[in-house]
């Protein structure tokens, strides 16, 4: 996004508990660790975008299905 020097991104499971986080993403792609282990089931994810660490866009929640 024009104006955003960083970004954040977020993974909850169904029941919006918090899977994994991170505040400094600079790049259009992201590898979450290995160590996150996604078992099967709904998942939502976000970005926010940021400036001078303050929110100035937000995609809002997204699902994805996870199929083991």
């Amino acid at each position: 996004m024009k104006g955003a020097d960083h970004y954040a991104m977020g993974v909850w499971s169904e029941v919006d508990v918090l899977v994994w986080r991170s505040g400094e993403v600079t790049t259009p792609f992201v590898d979450v660790p290995k160590d996150v282990m996604l078992d099967s089931g709904t998942y939502f994810w976000s970005i926010t975008a940021l400036r001078d660490g303050r929110p100035i866009a937000d995609s809002g929640n997204a699902a994805f299905i996870v199929v083991r």
